[in-house]
C-alpha cells in the first residue's frame, strides 16, 4: 500500500487466496486469484509477463516455472515479492536452488547475488 499511496506503478499480484483487496490510488493494482481468475500459478506467470508490471507479488513460490519467471523479471529490473515455506534464510536459498538443475545452480547463485534485496524469516512463537 505504501507504493500505491505514493507512486504511479503497475502492480500485479497472484494469490491463493487473495488476502487483502487493494484499491487503486496512485498505482494500478491487478489482483488475480489462483483457481478463480487463473488456473495455476504457472498460468498466472504467463499472464504477468504480458502485463508489463513494475512490481510483481506472488503469494507463494512452489514450482520451477514460477521461480524462473520471478528471477527473469528481477533480472530485468522488476521488483518481485514472494513467499517460501522455510525456516531460515539458508533454507530459503536452498529451496530456490532446488528449482534448478545442478548445471544451472552456479548461474542462479550469481543471479541471486545481484537481485536479492532482503529475505525475511517469520517464526510463530507459542503463547505461554
Amino acid at each position: 500500500d505504501e507504493v500505491n499511496r505514493n507512486e504511479g506503478k503497475h502492480i500485479v499480484t497472484l494469490e491463493d487466496p487473495v488476502e487483502y483487496e487493494h484499491t487503486n490510488k496512485k498505482s494500478k493494482i491487478v489482483q488475480r486469484e489462483v483457481g478463480t481468475d487463473i488456473l495455476s500459478y504457472a498460468d498466472g506467470m504467463k499472464f504477468i509477463l504480458r502485463q508489463k508490471p513494475h512490481i510483481v507479488v506472488v503469494g507463494e513460490t512452489r514450482t520451477a516455472d514460477v521461480m524462473k519467471v520471478l528471477v527473469e523479471l528481477s533480472m530485468t529490473g522488476h521488483l518481485c515479492l514472494t513467499t517460501f515455506h522455510s525456516k531460515s534464510v539458508m533454507q530459503t536459498l536452498s529451496r530456490m536452488e532446488t528449482f534448478y538443475s545442478e548445471g544451472e545452480r552456479e548461474g542462479l547463485r550469481a543471479d541471486i547475488a545481484e537481485i536479492i534485496i532482503a529475505i525475511f524469516v517469520q517464526r510463530l512463537i507459542p503463547k505461554k
